[in-house]
C-alpha cells in the first residue's frame, strides 16, 4: 500500500512526498468544499469536492487524481480533511460520507472511473462512512 509522507503542514495547505519522489501540495479552500492537488509548478493534478450536510458532516461528491493514482495521496487528502473538520476535538466528530460502489444516490455526486473502488477501500479503512440511509440526499436544501 502506497503512502504519501507529510513534509509540511501550513494550516489549509499540506505538502506531501509521494513514493515517486514528487512533492504534492494539497490546498483546502476556506469553505472546506474543495481540495486541490498541485505539483511543484502549481499545475492542478487532482481535486476532491465535498458538500456539507445539514448534520454538519460532509459528503465526498467528486474526485480525481489522474496522474498520481495509487500514490497514497488520496488517503492523505482524506486524513487532512478529517483533521480540518475535526480540529476542535471537544465537538462531536464529523464524518465524511460517500456513496458506495453499488449505490445510486441521485444527489449529484459523480464518483466515476476508479473512484467507487477507492471509496469502498476508504470505507473499509474507516476514513469514509457509507451513505447513511436516514439522510435524505434528494433534499435540495442540503446542498
Amino acid at each position: 500500500m502506497a503512502r504519501a509522507k507529510l513534509i509540511n503542514d501550513l494550516d489549509h495547505v499540506r505538502l506531501y512526498q509521494i513514493p515517486s519522489g514528487a512533492v504534492i501540495r494539497l490546498e483546502l479552500n476556506e469553505e472546506w468544499t474543495e481540495m486541490l492537488f498541485r505539483d511543484k509548478h502549481g499545475t492542478q493534478l487532482g481535486e476532491f469536492y465535498f458538500n456539507q450536510l445539514e448534520t454538519g458532516h460532509y459528503k465526498l461528491m467528486r474526485m480525481y487524481t489522474n496522474s498520481i493514482k495509487q500514490s497514497g495521496i488520496g488517503r492523505a487528502a482524506l486524513e487532512f480533511f478529517r483533521d480540518m473538520i475535526n480540529g476542535d476535538r471537544s465537538a462531536v466528530e464529523k464524518c465524511i460520507y460517500a456513496s458506495s460502489l453499488h449505490e445510486q444516490p441521485g444527489d449529484g455526486s459523480e464518483l466515476t472511473e476508479e473512484a467507487p473502488g477507492f471509496v469502498n477501500k476508504m470505507i473499509a479503512e474507516g476514513l469514509i462512512e457509507a451513505n447513511r440511509h436516514d439522510v435524505d440526499y434528494h433534499d435540495e436544501d442540503q446542498f
